[in-house]
C-alpha cells in the first residue's frame, strides 16, 4: 500500500530536480549577474520599485472592503 506514494514522490522529487530544476537555475542564474552588475542608480530605482511594490501589497489587504458572507 505504501509503495506508490513512495514511488510517486520518488519520481515528482526527480523530474523537479532534472527536469525543472536546471532551467530553473540557469534563469536564477541570470537574474544575479544582472542584479550584481547594477550600478547606483538603477539600484535605487530597484529597490524603490520594490519597496512600492511591497507597501501596495501589504496596504491592500487592510484597505479591501469585506465581502459579506452568504447567508447559511
Amino acid at each position: 500500500m505504501l509503495i506508490l506514494p513512495v514511488l510517486g514522490s520518488l519520481l515528482t522529487g526527480l523530474l523537479m530536480i532534472y527536469v525543472v530544476g536546471q532551467p530553473v537555475a540557469a534563469v536564477l542564474a541570470a537574474l544575479t549577474d544582472a542584479l550584481k552588475g547594477m550600478q547606483g542608480s538603477s539600484a535605487l530605482a530597484l529597490g524603490a520599485l520594490l519597496g512600492a511594490m511591497m507597501a501596495f501589497d501589504m496596504a491592500a489587504r487592510s484597505t479591501r472592503r469585506p465581502t459579506p458572507s452568504p447567508p447559511a
